[in-house]
């Protein structure tokens, strides 16, 4: 299995490819329609793959809050080719006693099935644990079947620091009202990525990756502990 691999940028992560798209023509949706009629519960954080048999699969998190719920779980729904109704929406992760969040659907380009998202512990974001599961079967109706699940262990070293400190020194000092502030947070943020724990974990999904020529997978991930991505 092929290694995902995690890029980190103390700042903004531009993608020229994508950037250098003409910006000329005007989109419109293809369709629209409601995945499930309006509910109780909070629902965000969704993301959506089209799957090579032609069903557009979605994924997204639900529950009674989000980092402070524990009954929240990653949940998903199908639409089904050919057809004008999602189906009834159905479980795709969830850890026991810890919110499950920010879900990201891609296909490698062998079109294994990838679901990555994050449990928060501690009910902070900063201390959330990056998993993944994988599927080569979801062609069937309702939840993929997912063959192999784990974490994605993050071990930043030094040069992250060393990193951090040379893009927070780049900013352009601002002492203006609250933002002579900044300087003192900007601080503390560079003090804490020379910690090898406050630096190894908290990373989360947000958008999805970026499938290299070579086959490697970019894993765009920010931190709200760190406040980049």
């Amino acid at each position: 299995m092929k290694k995902i691999f995690v890029l980190f940028l103390a700042g903004i992560f531009v993608c020229h490819t994508m950037l250098a798209q003409p910006a000329t023509e005007k989109l419109s949706p293809v369709s629209e329609c409601l995945i499930f009629p309006m509910q109780p519960q909070h629902t965000h954080g969704s993301s959506v793959v089209s799957l090579p048999n032609g069903d557009v699969l979605a994924a997204w998190f639900q529950g009674s809050g989000e980092r402070t719920a524990d009954d929240v779980k990653i949940m998903g729904a199908r639409l089904s080719k050919g057809a004008a109704v999602w189906s009834t929406p159905f479980e795709m992760a969830d850890t026991y006693g810890l919110p499950d969040c920010n879900p990201v659907l891609f296909l490698n380009k062998k079109n294994k099935l990838f679901l990555i998202w994050i449990a928060v512990q501690a009910h902070r974001w900063e201390c959330s644990i990056l998993k993944y599961r994988t599927s080569i079967n979801y062609n069937e109706s309702g939840a993929p079947s997912w063959n192999w699940q784990d974490n994605i262990l993050l071990a930043p070293n030094d040069s992250f620091a060393t990193e951090t400190a040379i893009q927070f020194n780049r900013l352009t000092k601002n002492t203006s009202g609250s933002a002579a502030y900044a300087s003192k947070y900007d601080e503390m943020i560079i003090e804490a990525s020379k910690d090898f724990a406050k630096r190894s974990i908290g990373w989360m999904t947000r958008i999805k990756p970026l499938r290299l020529a070579g086959g490697r997978i970019l894993l765009p991930l920010y931190s709200d502990g760190f406040n980049m991505s």
